[in-house]
């Protein structure tokens, strides 16, 4: 009769000076497809696959009955091997048995291989699938290796009812005569088997409650058919099926059901003692995990047990009345709940009720190993998962516990970056990309509940609350979420979108003018202004006109200022150096009175930042008035370095007067292969106040020479077809130049960051966009802007 592996797996461990370690698992199974019960010694002699895996003569193993749990190795450990047992010296092996291994890794040690054998439903579904939570080390387990059915609610089927006594069962399914067939139509519902049709042998249905066994038989006629049998009090019920697949799908499904009903029944029960609780919880999680059923009520119908659970055990945590001894065994066995759902958590979302349950721990015992041990793996699939914390409060709820838990550990604030770190990854992006969301969103309404409600419960539930926090730990709540903040702007990948989200100040006004929040919270803002990328440390700046931005939160004067403005400085200085050195800018600057008046003291403290904004409002006339900037003027000249400042000032202001004097050309075109600085070296001699068409067309003019064709005052023309003009380019001259009526970039690299702020050029009249990165929503948009447009090329674009 030959043998064939039906349950094999193999679970690998790579350490240091250890060899892995490879378990494996048999059933045997007879040429009908059923199960045998082999409970002989098993004798393999020689092992021979696909380049002698195996070659060993004294490895006898006994079967053994705890497997380790399951793991998934990667695929490169494992060889595909077909290796056939056919010694002359096993007493178990036959000539006409075969033994098929499959999964063996190339490399192991002969001496700690377990073979062990697993038969059908007959020894419970427990017997079958090893369980993840016996081992002491407890690991996610894997999913398990076969078949996978979907769960059967009804169906059509053949069955047979017998009535008889134990002691005659065999004889009596042996007789032909008493076997009588009859097809109904079953429905498996939540606490029974019945049937559409109440008559015949199912004229009542079968409560699970009675049926004490349910497992597979081996046929005994010659007719393609295979069968469950049912074990009721009072005698049997013989389930026919058309082949093995539809069999197991049938008898997985009866023992879900049953199963469910029962611990649904014991585990609700108020009264059970902790011992049984937790043996029957561990059956139940550990049934759940390793069913072959796949389907959306399993893990729900889990939960919904959990749920009446832990409904019960969440009123002991308010109890007043219990006494030392009880407040222990009751932590006791919360602890041993929290262990046994930990795998599970770690596969579904929990539910609000599992969630309060986990919270009230968190509250209760923030200082538990628990938490370090089993809420990780919980947290990080909620904050990788999870799409809305508006429609599971709870959830978020559930995290800020966590954070705050695990910052009241020894040495609290590195197991905190470690989690972040851990949920990031050790790559330079995350592979998740709702973690620094939901972070965010944790952390931000951590904070404004601390200061609104200064009661971390009451966010959900006012009957839910408790006594507001004393300072010392309150303060404590503060330092982790700003230091998770913190934390957070540490991240590359993670720090252009936390900017985003900070720009427009989500904080409570409260928030903001206190101290203890806007000094540690410091360090954040300054991760954020130390990033090269213009699309993060712009977002310091105010969101829209109008607006509160950071840098005035800390311009000196401001309540968050506890520096002297050495923090606005370097702000100040980042902007002016990459960025913001443009005339919009400044004129955001002056328009506040508070940031002109921090900039004039800067300068008459001799910061060289404050200098070089009050020189450039002076050179580009943005003063109000005479007396701002006479102002200016004297700042300037009080201190050495800023005469030098103003100085060069002077110089440039007459060299431009100069150059803008009336006289010189009209037109103006520079040869091909021009460069940089053969356009500055022209403009430095002679005057042009009357220039008003320039061509730089096919020369090696870049964006660097925008700074000298703003100061040409009569300029209506300028064509910079084919040049290396970039954005940066093109923004100084939409700000200096609203009089240019045409402008050629054909050909050059100019994008929509830069094509967008043509919408401010409305006098110009002839546009051509001719082979540039032009979308055709900034089209659309600059037509609408530019009233004056008559002519626009958008040729070889996107919007063509």
């Amino acid at each position: 009769m030959p043998l064939a592996s039906n349950d094999i797996s193999s679970s690998l461990s790579r350490s240091t000076g250890a060899l892995p370690t490879t378990d494996i698992r048999i059933t045997y199974e007879s040429e009908e497809g059923n199960v045998l019960n082999r409970p002989e010694m098993i004798g393999i002699g020689n092992l021979v696959g696909e380049g002698d895996l195996i070659r060993s003569t004294n490895l006898n193993s006994p079967v053994a009955s705890s497997p380790c749990s399951l793991s998934s190795p990667s695929s490169s450990d494992f060889v595909s091997s077909n290796t056939s047992l056919n010694s002359p010296g096993s007493r178990s092996a036959s000539p006409k048995n075969n033994l098929t291994i499959h999964g063996l890794t190339k490399h192991f040690d002969p001496t700690r291989l377990t073979i062990s054998h697993a038969t059908s439903m007959d020894e419970g579904i427990a017997g079958i699938f090893p369980s993840p939570l016996s081992s002491p080390v407890r690991s996610t387990p894997s999913s398990p290796i076969g078949p996978k059915f979907k769960i059967i609610h009804e169906g059509d089927i053949h069955l047979c009812r017998l009535n008889h006594q134990r002691t005659v069962i065999s004889k009596i399914l042996s007789l032909k005569f008493l076997r009588r067939w009859e097809t109904h139509r079953l429905y498996l519902t939540s606490v029974n088997i019945a049937s559409k049709t109440t008559i015949g042998f199912m004229e009542v249905p079968i409560p699970y409650c009675q049926i004490e066994d349910a497992y597979i038989v081996s046929r005994w006629d010659s007719s393609q058919k295979f069968y469950i049998r049912i074990v009721i009090s009072d005698g049997s019920v013989l389930l026919q099926l058309p082949n093995k697949w539809v069999r197991d799908q049938w008898l997985h499904s009866i023992n879900w059901k049953r199963f469910m009903l029962k611990y649904q029944r014991i585990l609700v029960n108020s009264s059970i003692r902790s011992d049984v609780l937790v043996k029957e919880l561990k059956s139940l999680i550990e049934l759940t995990l390793t069913t072959p059923l796949q389907d959306e009520c399993i893990y729900q119908t889990t939960l919904d047990i959990v749920n009446d659970l832990l409904q019960v055990r969440s009123k002991d945590f308010d109890r007043k009345d219990y006494t030392i001894e009880m407040q222990m065994n009751s932590k006791k066995l919360n602890e041993e709940i929290i262990k046994i759902l930990s795998p599970l958590l770690e596969r579904t979302n929990p539910t609000p009720e599992i969630c309060n349950f986990l919270s009230k721990y968190c509250r209760t015992y923030p200082r538990s190993i628990v938490i370090c041990e089993h809420y990780s793996e919980i947290v990080q699939r909620i904050l990788k998962h999870n799409m809305d914390f508006g429609k599971y409060p709870r959830t978020r709820v559930l995290v800020q516990d966590y954070f705050m838990a695990l910052n009241q550990q020894n040495d609290g604030n590195n197991l905190v970056r470690t989690f972040i770190q851990c949920v990031h990854g050790f790559g330079s992006t995350c592979p998740h990309p709702r973690v620094i969301s939901n972070i965010v969103s944790v952390c931000l309404a951590s904070i404004f509940s601390l200061f609104e409600h200064r009661n971390l419960d009451s966010v959900i539930d006012d009957h839910d609350s408790k006594e507001p926090l004393c300072d010392e730990e309150w303060n404590q709540n503060m330092q982790c979420f700003i230091n998770i903040f913190h934390i957070l702007s540490q991240f590359d990948d993670w720090r252009p979108l936390l900017a985003q989200i900070l720009q427009p100040l989500p904080f409570p006004s409260s928030t903001l003018s206190d101290s203890r929040f806007t000094i540690p919270f410091k360090s954040v803002i300054k991760n954020i202004n130390d990033d090269p990328r213009c699309d993060v440390h712009q977002m310091l700046l105010g969101i829209r006109e109008g607006k509160t931005s950071w840098i005035e939160l800390y311009s000196p004067g401001n309540v968050a200022c506890d520096d002297d403005g050495q923090l606005w400085t370097m702000i100040l200085k980042n902007l002016i150096d990459c960025c913001c050195r443009r005339k919009r800018f400044y004129q955001s600057l002056i328009a506040s009175k508070t940031t002109i008046d921090a900039c004039i003291l800067g300068a008459l403290r001799g910061d060289e930042t404050c200098q070089l904004i009050l020189c450039d409002m002076l050179e580009m006339e943005l003063a109000i008035n005479d007396d701002m900037q006479q102002q200016m003027v004297t700042s300037l000249q009080s201190t050495e370095s800023g005469r030098n400042s103003y100085e060069d000032l002077c110089q440039r202001q007459l060299h431009l007067a100069e150059l803008q004097q009336k006289g010189g050309p009209r037109k103006l075109s520079l040869p091909s292969r021009s460069t940089d600085a053969d356009l500055i070296k022209l403009l430095s001699c002679g005057s042009f106040g009357n220039l008003e068409t320039l061509s730089l067309a096919f020369t090696h003019i870049t964006s660097a020479s925008a700074a000298y064709l703003i100061k040409l005052p009569s300029l209506r023309s300028l064509n910079l077809w084919s040049t290396q003009f970039s954005d940066s380019g093109l923004q100084l001259l939409c700000e200096h130049l609203p009089e240019l009526q045409v402008l050629n970039l054909c050909e050059t690299p100019v994008t929509d960051k830069g094509i967008r702020y043509l919408a401010s050029m409305e006098n110009l009249r002839k546009l051509n966009l001719n082979s540039t990165n032009l979308s055709s929503q900034t089209y659309e948009k600059l037509k609408q802007k530019l009233p004056s447009l008559q002519e626009i090329d958008v040729r070889y674009t996107d919007a063509w």
